[in-house]
């Protein structure tokens, strides 16, 4: 299953709108910032928990929306790769989206 059209059309947009802020190693943490996937995750409007952790609380989802979306391991363990270790911009990532989704 790929990845809706329109999903990524919004999620690409949502990316370079500039309303989130860049985070790493979690959906949403306290601040407010979001990793990639947790952009995803405001744009199908899926329900974030809080969690405890070894530093501020941050907030977790289970991964099987973002799957159902349109998203296979692959892709995920991609897209965090970009977000987290790669350090790559929100822009550079929907770039990315925008060509191999």
């Amino acid at each position: 299953m790929a990845l809706e059209l329109k999903t990524k059309q919004a999620w690409i947009k949502a990316l370079r709108s500039g309303d989130y802020i860049q985070g790493k190693h979690s959906l949403l943490k306290e601040d407010g910032s979001r990793c990639c996937l947790g952009v995803l995750s405001a744009i199908l409007s899926v329900e974030l928990s809080s969690k405890e952790s070894d530093g501020p609380l941050i907030h977790v989802a289970r991964y099987e929306p973002i799957v159902e979306a349109g998203l296979s391991s692959a892709d995920i363990d991609m897209l965090i790769n970009l977000n987290d270790t790669g350090s790559r911009s929100f822009s550079e990532i929907a770039d990315w989206i925008a060509v191999s989704l």
